[in-house]
């Protein structure tokens, strides 16, 4: 065999080793992907994928971004803030079909862009990048499917699927049993009345104020949920007893400062009953909604069907003194 035959077969062996290689390097990385996913958490999808994301650019990483290979000068666009190179990814058409940045748009997909097909010239390197986009858009699916299937959909709240998921220890971790947790019931207040008197459509109207109601006045990592009918659920992990009262005293103050101000879109003023409860995580979440949900019912037995409501302090201004101001603000409830 001529020297020249022996050097283009080696060469030939050497890049068949190299294809091999990364088949094995793709397909572990598969395999690691489907393996990480099995643990049902709410980001746990998107997590494993932004890990799986690196390990399947590691061979095939460019030298330079698509706005630097283009001179382009948008700033604004997703791709200069993102650590991902993948720009049909980020604000392409192959981004879950939401195109951002005016390149992308001139382009009728990205299959058609210069910096995209750089990327599929190398028939191993196509695959892995057709894997990769695939995996994407199957955790878009997913993620799409999930949000309407945990959430209420005329508040946008989460739902009873979404308590579910808690209690069974899919979203959260509720073996914490040190962590205090507070849950206050709503009763939205004459809801029937109005959808006898004026309609479903302003009762929805009603539901869906409270929701912004309840939004605008809970802290950040709270969880609201709407239970059903005209019943809704807050969540606050990290809250003592002697909090949650404040707390619940403050919402009493803040609706009738919400009504003096809303625009009358309907008729009835807002207003609900309500009860709350205290525990832990873990075990005692069933008991702690049971218990709360009976000091709602107390609450409208007492207050509700009188036609009165327990004497709270109508909150004032925030640059003015007030007792119970201060007790929240030493609470952290301000």
């Amino acid at each position: 065999m001529s020297r020249k035959a022996k050097t283009s077969l080696m060469t030939t062996s050497t890049d068949n080793k190299d294809i091999l290689l990364q088949l094995e390097q793709l397909n572990k990385s598969i395999e690691w992907f489907i393996r990480s996913t099995q643990e049902r958490t709410e980001t746990g999808e998107e997590r494993q994928y932004d890990i799986f994301l690196k390990k399947m650019s590691m061979n095939n990483k460019p030298g330079r971004r698509c706005w630097e290979i283009n001179d382009c000068e948008q700033l604004d666009c997703d791709c200069r803030v993102s650590e991902d190179y993948r720009c049909w990814l980020i604000a392409g058409t192959l981004s879950g079909a939401c195109c951002s940045g005016d390149f992308s748009q001139k382009h009728r997909i990205c299959y058609d862009c210069d910096v995209f097909k750089q990327y599929l010239d190398q028939p191993l390197g196509a695959l892995g990048e057709h894997v990769n986009i695939l995996v994407r858009h199957l955790i878009n699916k997913i993620q799409m499917e999930r949000e309407l299937a945990i959430r209420d959909g005329l508040t946008g709240l989460y739902n009873r699927n979404f308590l579910k998921l808690i209690e069974r220890g899919d979203i959260l971790n509720l073996n914490q049993q040190s962590f205090p947790l507070s849950v206050i019931i709503f009763d939205l207040d004459m809801l029937k009345t109005v959808n006898d008197t004026y309609g479903h459509i302003m009762g929805d109207k009603m539901l869906k104020e409270l929701s912004e109601f309840l939004l605008t006045h809970k802290r950040e990592p709270d969880l609201l949920f709407r239970m059903g009918g005209d019943e809704f659920m807050l969540m606050m992990s990290g809250m003592d007893e002697k909090r949650r009262l404040l707390f619940e005293d403050r919402l009493i103050g803040l609706i009738r400062l919400w009504n003096n101000n809303r625009e009358k879109a309907v008729p009835e003023p807002l207003s609900f009953s309500l009860g709350g409860a205290t525990g832990y995580w873990g075990k005692e979440l069933n008991q702690i909604i049971s218990e709360a949900d009976a000091e709602m019912y107390n609450y409208k037995k007492k207050y509700r069907r009188k036609n009165c409501y327990p004497k709270i302090t109508t909150l004032p201004h925030r640059s003015q003194n007030s007792s119970l101001l201060n007790q929240m603000r030493k609470a952290d409830m301000l």
